[in-house]
C-alpha cells in the first residue's frame, strides 16, 4: 500500500522542505518518524547525488526504538526499513546520517503492508519531544570521519555518523527534538580554504544548504542553541583575532534575535585554540547583557589518547568525551 507523505501523516525531523511529491531533506539528523500497523514498511527515495561509493549519503534507520541501522544509498530505490516484523503498530524513524551534500534527497512516498490476512494503516505519527536542542556548527557537529581512523586521510560519508557526533549524543541523552545545521569546511568569517560562500551565517538562515528559501524560525523555537564554530576560520589561517571577534559578535547577535528565548552555548576547543581569547571576549560581552549566553572550552583532542579519527577530526571517543561535558553544561544552565 503506497501512502503519499504529509505533515498530517509524518513528524518531520530537522529542517525539511514540502514538495508536491515528497519531503525534501538534506541537513545530518534530518528525515521522518512515522508509525504504522502492520509487518513491513519501505520508503521510495530519489536522490541526485553523483554514484561514488565515498560520496553517497547513509541513512540511519530505527524500528520500535531498536539498534540503529545505516543504509548507504547509491540510487533513487524503493528502500525498506523494516520486514517481517510481527503484525501490529509500529515507530520507525528514518534520518541522515551523512551531511549535506550537493543535492538534497526526496522521500516520494511511503510503502506499507501487513500480509495477507490483515490491511496495514498509517497511524497519526508520535508526538515529538518537549526538549529542544539546536546544533550549528562545521565538520565536527557533522561527525566527520568519527568512525574512520587516524591513518584515514580521505572524507568517506561510510566513516561519518552525525548521530555519534557530541551533538547527536548530547541529544540523546536529553530525549531532545534536535536539528543540526552544519556543513564541513564552514566558518563564521573564512571557510577552511579562505572562501567567503556559504559561511556558517549564511547557511544557517536557509531551509537547504544548498537553496534559496529562508528557514521560517517561528516554526520551531529552540530551548537551546549550541555553536561550534571557528575551527575553519582557525585552521584554514585566513581570519585574524578582530575578525573573528566581531564575526562572533554579529552572529550571537543573530541568533538572538532568531531565537529570543533560547539559552546560546558557544563551545570550542576540540581541533583548534588559537582563536579562543578572542570568541571567549565575544560571548563575554554578549553575556553583560544577555544572561542566557554562555561559553564552553572543550578539551583538544590532540591532548588526549586515542581521539583522532579521519583526516585528523574526532573520532567517536572523542565526541564521547565532548558530550560529557555539554551535557554537563546543558544541565547546569537549564536545570534539565
Amino acid at each position: 500500500m503506497h501512502k503519499q507523505i504529509s505533515e498530517e501523516n509524518v513528524r518531520l525531523l530537522g529542517r525539511c522542505r514540502m514538495a508536491e511529491d515528497g519531503i525534501v531533506f538534506n541537513w545530518t539528523g534530518s528525515g521522518i518518524l512515522f508509525r504504522f500497523y502492520g509487518t513491513a514498511a519501505a520508503i521510495m527515495l530519489e536522490h541526485s547525488e553523483p554514484n561514488l561509493a565515498e560520496w553517497i549519503p547513509f541513512l540511519s534507520v530505527r524500528v520500535d526504538g531498536g539498534e540503529v541501522r545505516r543504509v548507504g544509498v547509491g540510487n533513487s530505490a524503493l528502500l525498506p526499513l523494516c520486514m517481517d516484523l510481527p503484525c501490529g503498530e509500529h515507530v520507525v524513524s528514518v534520518t541522515k546520517s551523512s551531511e549535506t551534500g550537493t543535492y538534497p534527497l526526496k522521500i516520494k512516498f511511503l510503502q506499507i503492508s501487513a500480509g495477507e490476512q490483515q490491511e496495514a494503516k498509517l497511524l497519526p505519527p508520535p508526538e515529538l519531544p518537549l526538549r529542544r536542542i539546536e546544533f550549528v556548527g562545521d565538520s565536527i557537529t557533522c561527525g566527520f570521519g568519527n568512525l574512520g581512523t587516524a591513518e584515514q586521510t580521505s572524507f568517506l560519508t561510510a566513516e561519518e555518523d552525525g548521530g555519534q557526533s557530541y551533538a547527536g549524543l548530547a541529544a540523546a541523552h536529553f530525549n531532545a527534538d534536535s536539528r543540526m545545521i552544519c556543513f564541513s569546511g564552514r566558518g563564521i568569517v573564512h571557510n577552511c580554504d579562505g572562501t567567503t560562500d556559504s559561511l556558517i551565517p549564511q547557511f544557517y538562515e536557509k531551509v537547504l544548504a544548498n537553496e534559496p528559501d529562508k528557514w521560517d524560525f517561528s516554526k520551531w523555537q529552540p530551548d537551546v542553541v549550541v555553536i561550534n564554530a571557528g575551527t575553519n576560520d582557525d585552521g584554514g589561517g585566513y581570519t585574524s583575532g578582530d575578525e573573528m571577534r566581531e564575526g562572533a559578535a554579529q552572529f550571537l547577535k543573530r541568533v538572538r534575535e532568531c531565537n529570543p528565548n533560547a539559552h546560546i552555548l558557544w563551545c570550542y576547543g576540540l581541533m583548534t585554540t588559537r582563536l579562543e581569547p578572542v570568541i571567549q571576549e565575544a560571548v563575554a560581552l554578549a553575556a553583560e547583557t544577555d544572561d542566557k549566553i554562555h561559553y564552553l572550552a572543550l578539551t583538544p583532542i590532540a591532548l588526549a589518547q586515542g581521539e583522532v579519527g579521519t583526516c585528523g577530526h574526532p573520532n567517536v571517543r572523542a565526541h564521547r568525551r565532548a558530550a560529557a561535558a555539554l551535557i554537563q553544561k546543558i544541565s547546569e544552565i537549564t536545570g534539565w
